[in-house]
């Protein structure tokens, strides 16, 4: 039962991968709030699912695995999106999950220091 209470916690912010699980994890060990996680976003001209989003701060957050982001489809793709966020007013940022998995005190202060850059205090 305890095993599935934490398998329940960690699916509510619905990750996709185990690196999103483990960012979502750290973001909320080190008490930071006000996310979406797999959050859906209405642009221009498309809807994205942004794996994580500080809707307030406009600012999105990327979790890339080599396997999915290695073609050069998604390559293009992925800048086309971020050139779309931004024009819309996102920042975005992106990371490795071999980053978020190996060095999650390193992600969360990259994005503490986002978030006070968008007007976080």
């Amino acid at each position: 039962a305890r095993l599935l209470r934490g398998w329940l916690s960690e699916s509510r912010d619905r990750p996709f991968s185990a690196a999103e699980r483990a960012a979502h994890a750290a973001l909320r060990a080190e008490g930071i709030d006000g996310w979406e996680g797999s959050a859906v976003l209405a642009l221009a001209h498309r809807t994205v699912i942004l794996d994580v989003a500080f809707w307030r701060e406009r600012l999105a957050l990327e979790i890339d695995g080599f396997a999915y982001h290695s073609s050069r489809k998604s390559f293009v793709q992925d800048r086309l999106r971020d050139a779309e966020l931004g024009a819309a007013g996102w920042v975005v940022l992106r990371f490795s999950a071999t980053t978020v998995l190996n060095e999650p005190d390193r992600f969360v202060s990259l994005v503490r220091r986002a978030l006070e850059s968008r007007g976080r205090s």
